[in-house]
C-alpha cells in the first residue's frame, strides 16, 4: 500500500483471505505461531501506471501470481445530508453524472 501511494497509484485495496491454495495444493492459512494466509491486492489505475507498478511489485514478492485485466470504471457519488443543508456559496460538492454508452461524464 505504501509503495502504491508513493507511486501515486489511483486506488488499492488489500483483502486478507481465511485460507486458500495454489498450484502446489498446499493450504495457506493462519497458524498458532505464524500466519500464511492468502492475500489479494486489487489495484485500479491506467494501463500505463499498472505497467510501471508491475516490476516494483514483482521485486517485493517471493512467489505468487499477478493478474491484469481491463475494467470499466463506474463512479457513484451520493449527496451527503450535510451538503444539502450548506449555504449556496459554500456548496461545491454536487456533481451531476449521466450515463451514455457506458461512459460517465460530469
Amino acid at each position: 500500500m505504501a509503495k502504491c501511494r508513493e507511486l501515486k497509484i489511483a486506488g488499492a485495496t488489500v483483502f486478507l483471505g481465511l485460507e486458500g491454495y495454489g498450484e502446489t495444493a498446499e493450504m495457506h492459512k493462519a497458524h498458532l505461531v505464524h500466519s500464511d494466509r492468502p492475500i489479494v491486492i486489487t489495484i485500479v489505475d491506467t494501463a500505463e501506471n499498472i505497467e510501471r507498478l508491475v516490476p516494483v511489485v514483482a521485486e517485493m514478492m517471493d512467489t505468487g501470481l499477478m493478474a491484469s485485466s481491463e475494467v470499466q470504471m463506474i463512479r457513484v457519488e451520493h449527496a451527503r445530508l450535510w451538503a444539502l443543508r450548506c449555504h449556496q456559496e459554500s456548496c461545491h460538492y454536487f456533481h451531476k453524472f449521466s450515463l451514455k454508452d457506458g461512459d460517465i461524464s460530469s
